[in-house]
């Protein structure tokens, strides 16, 4: 592997005869570069400065999945796997010492977050296993979330701007949104239902290409009927139904959301929240 500066001058040449290439991510501070094995037999971080090497072993991904760094860039999390358990290891970016290492009983974890504040990491398994963690870096797990089982769980998760709610997209075409601080369950909005909520609602239609410099118009609500998709059955792939896409808004007063299958798949789904209560929900395409 070759790294140069954008000036095309040779950097570093790094290489691994052994155990081979098979990711790499920069560290925030761009002077680091960790450097996933093959067979994720481990990880190396290269220090382009004071060309030092540091090797963890056994990371479970080679991409920022399973690697993450928290907002103030001193600690690293990474997720691991040790006797067949998934460990999430916290590290100090400084000389990349083992600081924590949490050990969760899970099936399988696909994905770290870390929030804005710092303060905990979100985890969470596999489709087939509806199981969401909420780990403090340094007191392990302090919250287990599992609403049902015995059927696709969760799709997506997303932190709100200011670490105050965290949404959890479900392939039941649901969000459930929790309290980031309490980790209590604020609202369960349910996506399934086509059916425009307020009077008040606005629907907006972006037309073909080539009408018109705004490619979007507001429809008559009373003469418009909303399409709806219906799933092929005989279709082997990957299923799209479900809350695939979640966003907030930079004030954290309203969540963007895209259902898989429903007419919600080209449509913005806005929820206001307040006080950390769910005041309404309103719907635009």
């Amino acid at each position: 592997m070759l790294v140069y500066n954008v000036k095309g001058t040779l950097i570093a040449k790094i290489e691994d005869s052994q155990a081979g290439i098979a990711g790499v991510l920069w560290c925030p501070d761009s002077l680091q570069l960790i450097v996933f094995s093959e067979l994720l037999y481990k990880c190396s971080i290269y220090n382009l400065t004071d060309k030092t090497i540091s090797v963890i072993r056994s990371p479970k991904f080679s991409s920022s999945k399973g690697c993450i760094f928290s907002a103030n860039r001193k600690f690293m999390a990474l997720l691991e796997k040790h006797d067949c358990k998934d460990t999430i290891g916290i590290y100090f970016c400084g000389d990349w010492k083992l600081v924590n290492s949490i050990q969760i009983d899970s099936f399988d974890i696909v994905e770290l977050k870390w929030d804005p504040n710092d303060s905990h990491i979100i985890a969470w398994e596999n489709p087939i296993n509806y199981r969401f963690y909420a780990v403090c870096p340094f007191k392990g797990v302090v919250f287990r979330y599992q609403p049902y089982d015995y059927a696709l769980g969760i799709k997506t998760v997303e932190y709100s701007n200011k670490s105050y709610f965290t949404a959890i997209g479900s392939f039941d075409e649901k969000i459930r949104l929790l309290n980031a601080k309490t980790w209590k369950l604020i609202a369960e909005l349910d996506c399934s239902n086509a059916t425009i909520i307020s009077e008040s609602t606005k629907i907006f239609k972006e037309e073909e290409a080539g009408k018109g410099n705004n490619p979007l118009r507001l429809v008559d609500r009373t003469q418009y009927k909303i399409p709806v998709t219906k799933p092929q059955l005989n279709d082997k792939s990957a299923p799209v139904q479900g809350i695939g896409l979640l966003e907030f808004s930079y004030e954290d007063d309203y969540l963007a959301c895209r259902n898989g299958t429903s007419w919600l798949s080209q449509t913005t789904c806005l929820t206001q929240c307040g006080s950390g209560t769910c005041l309404r929900s309103r719907s635009r395409r």
